[in-house]
């Protein structure tokens, strides 16, 4: 009975659950501002035309501990707000960073054993 109990509260949030949590708290915090989801894809649309991809967030919610995740949605939504959005590539490009993964995850092999 214990298993049970511990399996229904510790299994894996639904993405698109995730996904409207932040569109709520994105338009608590900016309510002048028109956002989309697309729960399907994963992402939000900005009236702008930026989109706030949530793949990365919704994957360190799942590994978050129930009582961090309001935490870690807050603080991605006003990291979201806050930034300075340049408005083409080339003003972006000097802000580029290179994204480090697995190559294994890379070649589409599967897992990692990073917890991707």
């Amino acid at each position: 009975m214990l298993s049970f109990i511990r399996r229904l509260f510790e299994r894996r949030p639904d993405s698109a659950r995730v996904a409207s949590i932040v569109l709520r708290t994105l338009q608590k915090h900016a309510p002048g501002e028109a956002f989309s989801l697309n729960a399907e894809q994963c992402l939000i649309r900005r009236a702008d035309g930026g989109v706030i991809y949530l793949d990365n967030l919704y994957r360190d919610y799942c590994q978050a501990e129930p009582s961090e995740r309001k935490v870690q949605i807050e603080r991605f939504v006003l990291g979201m707000l806050s930034a300075d959005r340049p408005e083409g590539f080339d003003a972006a490009r000097a802000r580029l960073l290179p994204v480090l993964r697995h190559l294994l995850c890379s070649l589409g092999r599967g897992e990692s054993g990073m917890g991707w």
